[in-house]
């Protein structure tokens, strides 16, 4: 018999071979549709997602436009309070200037004050030993006394005018002293609050700029935890792709007959379907990994951009709510030294309409004085007159009396 053709088997041998070459391709194709599918699954998954992201682009365009601008706006904000900054930074270097040469002045005054007062006790003192000696005058008589009344007199009168102008002097060196101690009290608290609000938006400032850094570092790290989770997905599928396969391959290898109890038509044959049946898995991890990647960088670039306009819009609504509390302080210091200003302006008013009152006081009662004394002067020229009287009608007397007397000035 030729050995060339293939020889028939009966029997439950014969059975077999056809059974498992009839269930052969069906096991086959059931792994062929099952990756299909699982291919058309990703490449839907991968399109719903694409719309379900890709319908807000256009708004997410627009929100970054406006992010960007309001980003632009709270910049030139910025740049403008550090502007105001540096020129409260002048103007408060300026008052301090300006407070130490009033403090100069308030001194300067305070010595001439002290001046004033020692030249006022010398008049006093004048004062009161001319009162003596015009008591000594007035009881002692002696000839010539008219010269010595008016001089007095002239003595009293510009004695009189030195103290009126020496305590008007007094009362406006006081009255500017009083002012200018006002206002540096006012300056140095005005400058004193301009410091504490720098300090404190340098403070706040301080704080927004760590809490950036967290934030910047939690960002970091969630976006590694994403890029690992990615990485990690992609290799448990391709895990279980490398084990599907190796399945498939078992599975063919197990339903096909030995080799060894084939013919060598039986051999070619099974050869056949085994590298038929082979290259299905590569197609399919190529196709799946190609889908694959497609899925991942659309997913990865629609997240990176969800996340950046997440960051964004997060960042933009701070900055907004800090430059509202910003200009809510602003608003309420600038209140705060208007209402400290009117409070100032309406106690110098008080303080100048009592000084004033009391001028007036001083006034009328110098006059008074002046007129006291002018009567006290007169009523002395009176008994002065009528005691030199007196002594001339003594001497007269004398002489009339005691013609040989011979009377000594």
């Amino acid at each position: 018999m030729d050995k060339s053709y293939a020889m028939g088997k009966y029997g439950l041998e014969s059975k077999d071979m056809f059974k498992s070459s009839n269930k052969n391709c069906w096991y086959y194709l059931k792994y062929f549709f099952l990756f299909t599918s699982i291919i058309q699954f990703l490449i839907i998954l991968g399109l719903v997602l694409f719309m379900v992201y890709g319908n807000a682009h256009a708004f997410m365009e627009n929100r970054l436009s406006d992010v960007e601008r309001l980003n632009t706006k709270l910049l030139g904000d910025l740049k403008t309070q550090e502007r105001h900054i540096q020129l409260m930074t002048i103007n408060i270097t300026r008052i301090e200037k300006e407070r130490m040469a009033y403090f100069m002045i308030s001194e300067g005054r305070k010595r001439e004050l002290i001046a004033m007062n020692s030249t006022m006790a010398l008049k006093d003192a004048k004062i009161n030993s001319l009162t003596v000696l015009s008591t000594k005058l007035v009881q002692t008589p002696a000839p010539k006394c008219e010269i010595c009344n008016d001089h007095i007199d002239k003595l009293n009168h510009s004695c009189i005018v030195e103290r009126l102008l020496s305590q008007n002097a007094r009362d406006r060196l006081a009255t500017e002293l009083r002012n200018e101690r006002e206002t540096c009290n006012t300056t140095a608290n005005a400058i004193r609050n301009k410091l504490s609000q720098a300090e404190s938006e340098k403070i706040n400032c301080l704080r927004d700029n760590r809490e950036l850094k967290n934030d910047k570092t939690g960002l970091a790290a969630q976006m590694e935890i994403f890029k690992g989770s990615c990485t990690t997905i992609e290799n448990k599928f391709k895990n279980e792709l490398e084990n599907m396969k190796q399945n498939l391959e078992n599975a063919i290898r197990l339903s096909l007959p030995d080799a060894g109890g084939l013919n060598y038509q039986q051999q070619h044959q099974t050869e056949a379907i085994l590298r038929a049946c082979r290259p299905m898995p590569d197609q399919i991890s190529f196709k799946v990994d190609q889908a694959l990647i497609r899925l991942r960088q659309d997913t990865t670039s629609v997240v990176q951009e969800n996340s950046f306009l997440k960051v964004s819009e997060q960042r933009a609504k701070e900055d907004l709510k800090k430059c509202g509390q910003e200009k809510e302080d602003v608003s309420q210091s600038k209140k705060e030294e208007l209402g400290k200003l009117q409070k100032g302006f309406d106690s110098k008013l008080m303080t100048a309409n009592e000084e004033n009152q009391r001028l007036k006081i001083e006034k009328d009662n110098a006059e008074r004085e002046l007129k006291e004394s002018q009567s006290t002067v007169s009523r002395t020229s009176m008994q002065l007159v009528s005691l030199m009287e007196t002594l001339q009608t003594c001497q007269k007397n004398l002489v009339i009396s005691a013609p040989g007397l011979v009377l000594k000035p």
